[in-house]
């Protein structure tokens, strides 16, 4: 009998235990249980909400998850979705708080410009936010191509002649130097044959040491002795 009752505290306590552990787990778990989604559709008219005949989006929708700081923290694709089907792209395990949403496509422009922004509330049914993509017609994607084409095309022709600059300012750099070795050169044998006609002209000139006069020289005639 002893032992019985020793076996049921235990069992009390061990019971106590285990719903303390449950209490303390149960709130952080349920901090941590917000869900949101994204359900795009082609928005054909541009009216921003979806009408008769407007079908949900499968593909060609990414979007970011970013929190009140405006950090993103999760990025999904629509092609890769569990959920394509539906049009929706969803987030799980959020805490409760605001949290943004950009929707991208290279497809479809969004019929409203602007993210998405929301309060997330723990244990509440997922919220679900709409993108109305109007489809990028060929036209526009064709201009968006020229216009990164010409964009490329002028930066390109503005790199070429900065280097064509470049390079024209290194020859006529080289050409300047070689001319000036070339006149120094051309310069200093001239000057040498300066000197060499001056040394020759002095040498020319230069009556050098005086041999003695003679009486004969002076025109007299010389006295009988």
């Amino acid at each position: 009998m002893h032992i019985s009752k020793r076996l049921v505290l235990w069992s009390i306590t061990t019971l106590i235990a285990l719903l303390a552990v449950g209490l303390a787990a149960h709130p952080a778990a349920s901090q941590n249980n917000g869900q949101l989604c994204v359900e795009s559709f082609e928005d054909r008219n541009g009216s921003g909400t979806q009408d008769a005949g407007e079908p949900l989006l499968t593909r060609d929708v990414s979007v970011n998850l970013l929190d009140a700081s405006g950090v993103i923290i999760a990025s999904a694709l629509l092609d890769t979705s569990p959920r394509a089907a539906q049009g929706l792209v969803c987030f799980t395990n959020l805490a409760a708080g605001q949290y943004s949403l950009e929707v991208n496509s290279a497809a479809y422009q969004a019929s409203e410009p602007g993210g998405l922004t929301v309060e997330v509330r723990s244990g509440e049914q997922p919220q679900i936010l709409t993108f109305g993509g109007t489809r990028i017609t060929g036209g526009a994607v064709e201009s968006a191509s020229d216009a990164g084409a010409a964009t490329f095309n002028r930066d390109d022709l503005l790199e070429r002649a900065l280097v064509a600059g470049a390079g024209a300012a290194v020859v006529m750099l080289v050409m300047a130097v070689i001319g000036f070795i070339i006149y120094s050169l051309t310069l200093r044998r001239r000057y040498r044959r300066v000197l060499a006609a001056e040394a020759a002209y002095r040498q020319r000139t230069t009556t050098g040491s005086m041999r003695a006069v003679r009486p004969s020289d002076t025109g007299e005639f010389r006295r009988p002795q």
